[in-house]
């Protein structure tokens, strides 16, 4: 069995490996990225890595620190915030790019941060946007961040890796962000949750370069841990035309063994070793919008009754939609038109080299005399900061990646989520039409044999056995949003005692009155999904919740989790066991249960007798939990290396 794209590069980065080793799936290694970017939450990412007992940075050319996130933000505390942060990127003669200059991810892109071929890592949720150039892309912590500054390198379980293979070729009217928003709604979130993907097929070919991009980018919503697409002509010549803002070395090389058909290194093996294919016909999708604060589904002509929908705002922003040939087809959209006169549009480039060269294109002024609000070149709205967010009531359209409820302003706002062609044209008519013949597109899913049979082990465990009283939250799905509202996420001045008080306020308001120290949280499928912020653990530790039990979680936040000492337990028996007997309309419920916990058997006690077995955590995950996180782990091996 050969080894797939994903495999190589991992391959490539992988430390403290046997010379004849060959990395596949289910291999626990230490990984040394090329890069790691951070953003904002390098004002966080400081301090920890100031806790590691080697106080330089292992390599000052692997951190990239690009502010992006709360740029609009004129107080004293995020300007002193941002001061900070400069100051320790010129001591360190770090990669540092100012607010204002563009979203992190397309500075990596944009500067040559991501290469095909190689892996680049970002303390940001939507690194698997990078795999749109062939560039491996994986979303870290905060943690992490710091470990790689201080050490080079990060400890990474290796997924199973899904093969999907592009057909076909799609309709003119077809984008990027159609084709992924299709992807999630009609592919189940479990069959790629915590999984790499890997494109292929002779669809591929017809896919632009930010095409790919907007599609890795979104693999993270769909629930991927990354998103490869192959290194081809395409990317070869997409690198090219960026030659001067490149190392030319990197693209030397890449160019000539590309040239001479040295390729193995950027291709996959005959017969790779993949868990499942998933083929898809590009001609069968049509232009897609989501419906409101889901992904899931998309609006069609059974939807809302087939009347067009009233919005109060439009966005054009977002790493995931906010590059050069997005707004330049916007742009044309709105040409000789004006803004409908009760909407807003916002319109945020993802670079300043964006913006640039739409102005030079002449696209910039279609968006002036349109009517536009025009937003300095980062994140904003679509994180739920500065000009523009949602206010209760408002209905919006957006080329973002997120919209979750509470995810770009209140909570009890409404926002659909399309291409910025659509975006464009709903600003001007002030209305969502409803799509209409929108058919299924064809996809058949294939599920293989592993070459390799992992056993489970059943180590001794380092742990010691807890009790706690169960409190239920009932849902699936809960995102990290759901647990620490993104309006608290950049505020430093928000004291870990007070993390608690926010915990699971957009899940659910009245967790924080019936969360009590030394309970255990039970919860159902796909705990955490979202973005990386730590503070999704950190707050429920906060508030004093011991342990975290569920039927699975988003494996960024299993991460988040032990890197901070956290635990956690994977039993869905349990949850059917207690969530069938307790009311479902009541989003968290203390269940007055105390459930005992012995990790050296994997067998969880309620005290009426019942008993469920668990799977034990792995040595690294263990490690980490009892030493009280990454910090502790590392400063205890350094001790004894």
């Amino acid at each position: 069995m050969g080894q797939t794209l994903t495999e190589k590069i991992f391959q490539k980065h992988a430390l403290d490996i046997d010379p004849d080793q060959k990395i596949i799936s289910g291999d626990s290694i230490w990984l040394q990225p090329e890069h790691i970017l951070t953003h904002d939450n390098t004002s966080a990412i400081i301090p920890k890595f100031k806790k590691f007992k080697k106080h330089s940075i292992f390599n000052k050319h692997q951190p990239v620190i690009a502010l992006d996130h709360n740029i609009q933000d004129t107080s004293d505390s995020n300007l002193l915030k941002y001061s900070k942060i400069k100051n320790f990127c010129k001591k360190n003669e770090l990669n540092f790019f100012p607010e204002g200059r563009g979203i992190g991810h397309q500075i990596m892109i944009e500067e040559g941060f991501a290469f095909p071929g190689n892996l680049s890592v970002a303390s940001d949720s939507h690194a698997n946007m990078y795999g749109g150039i062939g560039c491996l892309g994986l979303p870290v912590v905060r943690t992490d961040a710091a470990g790689i500054w201080a050490t080079g390198k990060f400890w990474f379980k290796i997924p199973k890796i899904i093969n999907i293979i592009l057909l076909k070729k799609p309709i003119a009217s077809v984008t990027g962000k159609d084709i992924i928003l299709s992807l999630i709604s009609h592919i189940d979130r479990e069959i790629v949750l915590n999984k790499c993907l890997e494109f292929s097929g002779n669809g591929i070919k017809n896919l632009s370069v930010d095409d790919r991009l907007t599609i890795a980018n979104m693999s993270t919503e769909w629930g991927s841990l990354s998103a490869l697409f192959p290194i081809d002509k395409i990317t070869i010549s997409w690198v090219k035309n960026r030659n001067s803002r490149i190392h030319k070395d990197k693209l030397f090389n890449l160019l000539n063994n590309f040239k001479n058909n040295k390729t193995a290194y950027i291709k996959q093996d005959n017969n790779p070793n993949f868990e499942k294919t998933i083929k898809v016909d590009l001609s069968t999708i049509k232009p897609s919008i989501s419906e409101n604060n889901r992904l899931d589904k998309l609006l069609d002509v059974n939807t809302e009754n087939l009347k067009p929908i009233k919005i109060d705002k439009a966005f054009l922003l977002s790493c995931a939609n906010s590059r050069a040939s997005d707004l330049k087809k916007a742009a044309n959209k709105l040409k000789g038109k004006s803004i409908a006169s009760h909407v807003k549009l916002y319109v945020s480039p993802a670079s300043k080299n964006v913006e640039n060269e739409l102005k030079e294109s002449g696209h910039w002024k279609q968006f002036k005399k349109s009517g536009a609000h025009i937003l300095p070149a980062g994140c904003g709205p679509c994180i739920g900061l500065g000009a523009g967010i949602l206010k209760k009531g408002e209905v919006a359209i957006s080329a973002s990646n997120r919209n979750f409820p509470g995810r770009m302003g209140n909570i009890n706002s409404k926002a659909y989520l399309s291409s910025p062609e659509i975006v464009a044209e709903t600003a001007i008519n002030g209305y969502i039409n409803i799509p209409k013949n929108i058919h299924n597109p064809q996809i058949k899913i294939s599920s293989f044999d592993s070459s390799k049979k992992i056993k489970k082990t059943m180590n001794k465990s380092i742990l010691d056995n807890k009790s706690g009283h169960l409190l239920l939250c009932s849902n699936d799905n809960i995102t990290t949003d759901d647990i620490y509202p993104s309006k608290y996420t950049y505020d430093d001045t928000i004291s870990f005692k007070k993390m608690g008080y926010y915990a699971m306020e957009n899940y659910d308001p009245n967790f924080s009155k019936l969360c009590e120290a030394g309970d255990i949280l039970l919860a159902g499928y796909n705990f955490g999904i979202g973005s990386s912020r730590e503070q999704s653990i950190t707050s429920l530790k906060s508030k004093g919740v011991i342990l975290i039990i569920a039927c699975s979680y988003s494996e960024t936040f299993k991460r988040n989790a032990f890197n901070n000492g956290f635990g956690l337990i994977e039993c869905p028996e349990l949850f059917f066991y207690i969530n069938k007997n307790y009311n479902k309309k009541m989003k968290t419920l203390k269940t007055n249960m105390v459930l005992d916990i012995d990790f050296n058997k994997r067998l969880l006690k309620l005290e009426n007798g019942k008993k469920f077995k668990f799977d034990s955590m792995k040595k690294i995950e263990q490690e980490l939990v009892y030493y009280g996180g990454l910090n502790g782990y590392l400063n205890k091996k350094n001790d004894h290396a």
